[in-house]
């Protein structure tokens, strides 16, 4: 059984979920580097239940970092008013045979019909992994009541 994710802030787990699945950007997703120091890197995702899923090339620092130490940190919120979203921390797994899956799902979800960037990603799918990030807590934010509602 997976553990249930602790929600904190004004928003249930339903609402987070909406937010996730209606963002039109990338995860900001942190991790330790090998000096000890944090990184941020954006990269696309997807929800699957409670669950982020990511791609990323299997020799990719966040590739092998995360699998050297799976601790992460993440963000998705947009960058204009009204400031909302979710940030948190939790697990991230390399699952390698999901990579070209998941790349699917991401392009499906990011990237028009017919561009050419589609293509050239599918090109590197034999060596895509998955990267999927298991919460442990999410922290929610909404100032749309005093910054105004827009979308």
């Amino acid at each position: 059984m997976v553990p249930s994710v602790d929600v904190r802030g004004p928003w249930s787990r339903g609402r987070v979920h909406e937010h996730l699945d209606g963002f039109a950007g990338p995860v900001r997703l942190s991790f330790l580097d090998e000096d000890g120091h944090p990184r941020v890197v954006s990269v696309w995702f997807t929800r699957v239940d409670d669950s982020l899923r990511c791609a990323t090339q299997k020799d990719s620092m966040l590739a092998r970092r995360v699998g050297r130490d799976g601790r992460v940190g993440f963000e998705v919120a947009g960058d204009q008013p009204p400031y909302r979203g979710v940030r948190g921390w939790g697990t991230a797994t390399i699952e390698p045979e999901d990579g070209p899956v998941v790349l699917e799902a991401l392009l499906d979800r990011f990237v028009a019909e017919g561009d050419p960037l589609a293509g050239w990603l599918r090109s590197r799918s034999d060596t895509e992994v998955a990267l999927t990030i298991a919460p442990e807590t999410w922290v929610t934010w909404d100032y749309s009541g005093r910054m105004g509602e827009s979308d």
